[in-house]
């Protein structure tokens, strides 16, 4: 894979919505770096830079 590619996949994943561990919408959006919150409850919680949990 190029570069290009699989930085296009860094930034998708930054930029996506995830599951909020506190009340379960997917309203989990990057504020910035490793600083991830909640659109619909607000917990605001650190994670990883680009993900809000460690990808295995």
């Amino acid at each position: 894979s190029t570069v290009r590619k699989k930085w296009a996949e860094v930034v998708t994943a930054a930029r996506s919505k995830y599951p909020c561990e506190k009340c379960g919408a997917v309203k989990v959006r990057r504020i910035s770096v490793g600083i991830w919150q909640c659109e619909r409850c607000g917990f605001k919680f650190a994670g990883q830079a680009y993900t809000p949990k460690a990808e295995k």
